[in-house]
This record gives C-alpha cells, sequence and structure tokens, in this order.
C-alpha cells in the first residue's frame, strides 16, 4: 500500500519514467524552491514513517532531489551537476550526519535564514511525530511573495516608501536581447534578480517612462530631419517618374501615312510602256489615277484603312501583270504568222 502512494507521489516530479523540473516554480528564488520541496517532501515522509516499509521512501527522496536540482538549473541556465556542488551540504540532525541541498540567506544583526532538503532518516519508526509546523518558515509561492513585496510597500529601485506598483514584463529574455546598448536601471534590476515583476514606486515608475518617450521621440526626429525627409521627396519623384515611362511605353502611336509612302504603295510608275500594248497601259494609268482621286476626295489621310488599301494595291497589281502577259502573247503571235 505503501509503495503505491510512494509511485503515485513520485510521478509528480517525473515526466517520461525520470526525475524532470518543474517549470512552474522556476519564478521563484532558490531558497523558495527548496523550502517547497522540502515541506512536500517531509510531509509526505513523516506520515509513512510508522510504517514497517518506509525504507521505500528513499526512492521518492532520490527522485524529488533529482527534480529539484534540475528545477535549479533550468532556473540558472545550468547543468543539474553544477547545482548538486553549489547546494551540496552536510546536516547534523539528532547526532547523525545526513547530506542535504541548503541555502542561507543572510540578514544584519539576524541569524540567517536556511532552507534545507532532506536531513532526517528515513524508516521504520514507531513512535513517530508528525510534525505540522515546517522548521524553515513560510514556504513562499508567487502569490505570496508578491502579496509581501506589496505589503513590504518600498520601491526596490530607489527604496522609496509608499504608493508602490507592480511593473511587469512578457518575457525575461526580451531585457537581455532588446537590442539596447544603455539599459536603464530597472531592466539592470529585474535581469540581476530574474524576475518578471518589479515592485516600483510610482513617481520612478512615471519618470521610467518619461526617459524611454524621450529616447523614442529622439529616434523619430533623427528619422525627420532635412537631409531625410529631402531623400523621401526624391524617391517619390523617381517612382512617379517611372509609373509615366511605363504608361508611355505600352501605348501604340497612331501610324500616319504620307503622300510618298500611298504613291509607293500605289505602286504608281511612269514613263513606262510595253511594245504592242500601249492601249492596255493607257487604260491601266487611268485607273490608277481614278482611284488616286477618289481616295484624295472621298477619305481622309489620317483615317485610311491599311488593309483596304493593300487589298486594292494587289489588285491593280494583278491586273497590271495581266495585262503585260496578254501584250506579250499577241507580240508572239504576230512573230509567228506568216507575213
Amino acid at each position: 500500500m505503501v509503495g503505491e502512494k510512494i509511485k503515485d507521489k513520485a510521478k509528480q516530479y517525473k515526466k517520461g519514467g525520470k526525475p524532470t523540473h518543474r517549470k512552474e516554480r522556476t519564478i521563484n528564488s532558490d531558497f523558495d524552491i527548496i523550502a517547497q520541496y522540502q515541506s512536500e517532501f517531509r510531509g509526505f515522509a513523516q506520515y509513512y514513517l510508522i510504517a514497517y516499509n518506509a525504507h521505500q521512501l528513499h526512492s521518492l527522496k532520490r527522485t524529488m532531489e533529482v527534480s529539484l536540482a534540475r528545477t535549479l538549473a533550468n532556473k540558472f541556465k545550468t547543468t543539474a551537476n553544477k547545482m548538486f556542488k553549489k547546494y551540496k551540504m552536510t546536516r547534523e540532525t539528532d547526532g547523525q550526519s545526513y547530506k542535504v541541498l541548503q541555502t542561507e540567506v543572510k540578514r544584519e544583526g539576524k541569524k540567517p535564514l536556511v532552507a534545507f532538503f532532506g536531513g532526517f532518516k528515513l524508516g521504520y519508526k514507531k513512535d513517530a511525530i508528525i510534525v505540522d509546523a515546517p522548521p524553515t518558515g513560510k514556504v513562499f509561492s508567487i502569490k505570496s511573495q508578491l502579496i509581501d513585496r506589496l505589503l513590504n510597500d518600498t520601491c526596490e529601485l530607489c527604496g522609496a516608501k509608499g504608493n508602490i506598483e507592480m511593473h511587469h514584463i512578457k518575457k525575461q529574455k526580451d531585457l537581455e536581447n532588446n537590442g539596447r546598448t544603455d539599459k536603464p536601471e530597472w531592466m539592470k534590476r529585474m535581469i540581476a534578480m530574474r524576475r518578471k515583476t518589479l515592485a516600483v514606486a510610482a513617481d520612478q515608475l512615471e519618470a521610467e517612462v518619461a526617459v524611454a518617450e524621450e529616447v523614442v521621440d529622439h529616434q523619430i526626429d533623427q528619422d525627420l530631419t532635412p537631409a531625410a525627409s529631402d531623400r523621401i521627396q526624391e524617391e517619390e519623384i523617381e517612382t512617379q517618374m517611372a509609373e509615366l515611362e511605363a504608361i508611355a511605353e505600352n501605348e501604340e502611336p497612331e501610324e500616319e501615312i504620307s503622300e510618298e509612302e500611298l504613291n509607293l504603295l500605289l505602286g504608281k510608275q511612269e514613263d513606262q510602256s510595253i511594245p504592242g500594248g500601249d492601249a492596255e497601259m493607257s487604260q491601266i494609268d487611268r485607273d490608277f489615277e481614278e482611284i488616286e482621286k477618289m481616295i484624295n476626295e472621298e477619305l481622309d489621310e489620317d483615317l485610311i484603312d491599311q488593309k483596304a488599301l493593300n487589298d486594292v494595291v494587289d489588285m491593280l497589281i494583278e491586273e497590271e501583270e495581266k495585262a503585260k502577259k496578254e501584250a506579250k502573247d499577241e507580240k508572239n503571235i504576230d512573230e509567228l504568222l506568216p507575213m
């Protein structure tokens, strides 16, 4: 029965059958993390110390111990082995020495606060007494820490008292990788504390916001200098000129036919005659003249249909070739006839 309870408890600190870190606890300090693990383990272990097989609690202790080291390693972005070396200490309890993970918070004029994990015997104990009060004092969760910091009513930047507000950021990595060479004091403090919240006096917060606005305004003024304005205006003019050139290239100019081109297309030939075919050639010349006169009278030169004109020229050329052929045939017949 105890073995099943131990396995169920260990599942809270495992993933894939192996001990893993508790990501939700990394926002707390190392003191709070160690104290919370100790409180959870001590409460469970003391309840089952009266069982005859209480020695099986060693497996749960090892699981929680590795989970604790990996949680601290995840918080400080390092390895679990380094966390074991950093927090590993020896603690004496009831005349016996135990290896524990321990941290201290020093205070002026008072004894330091101590938090540790382990430090008591795991085995059958007939007269075991359940101790409900945690020896390390209050175990902080994130809510209690925020409440206590607000109740403290002290600015964590300047130390002023009264009118405290909590300043929040979304991600802690945004503080380190924000591209700013000169980081403000509140940013440096949050990086050092490794926290996403900061208790700040309202007046101090307004001053920081005002400084940030001045930086932004200065950057905007640099972007809108006269040189930058002239450059923007030149770019707009060049863009408009490029658009006008593109429109001009797409437009097709109207074709104009001069009188010389018209005469060339008509194929007008002067001072040409074929022996034996003067009558036929004279008729063709008259046809050319009539067609040219008709075109000049009835059609405007700017509205001449190029295709229709080509058809007329082709027809006249064909008739001219036909007349030449007939004149040549008549000449050949005359030569063959006996005189």
